[in-house]
């Protein structure tokens, strides 16, 4: 007969112990659950994020007149051709007149990187003479003046 209560604690303290791990396990399976849609939530504002940033990024680039630190790809500067008159016909290329010379520029970005990569482009097309120039607030300047003052605006 005690062998017999024995045998009977044991088993009803065994079978608390495995409603107690079920209960842990059915626990984690559900904290799992939460977590996956938590983490697929987290990718996602994420991904928003970047895009509005990559959006924003582009309209300012993209703002006349641009303000702030930007650079630029010249493919041209010439002091013998006058060309204003071709100014409203040059939709996507830029057209000014700086130190009395015409120059002509492509391309307006906030990252050095990606103007690097676009001047690379554009020489691999054929246009050799292409070259990196910066803005600041709306005033060409040579693209080292132009990483230094953003440097300085990161400080």
């Amino acid at each position: 007969m005690l062998w017999g209560a024995i045998s009977q604690y044991k088993l009803i303290s065994q079978q608390g112990k495995i409603s107690t791990l079920s209960h842990y396990k059915q626990a984690l399976v559900e904290t799992e659950k939460s977590m996956q849609g938590t983490r697929f939530l987290q990718d996602s504002l994420e991904n928003k994020i970047y895009i509005l940033k990559t959006e924003n990024e582009i309209l300012s680039e993209n703002s006349d007149p641009p303000i702030g630190i930007f650079f630029e790809v010249q493919i041209g500067s010439f002091t013998d051709f006058n060309l204003d008159q071709y100014n409203k016909n040059l939709a996507n290329i830029r057209h000014e007149k700086h130190n009395g010379t015409s120059k002509f520029l492509l391309g307006r970005f906030r990252s050095f990187k990606k103007t690097l990569v676009f001047e690379s482009d554009l020489k691999r097309m054929g246009i050799n003479s292409a070259f990196i120039v910066g803005r600041i607030d709306d005033q060409i300047v040579t693209y080292k003046e132009a990483l230094e003052a953003l440097e300085r605006s990161n400080n």
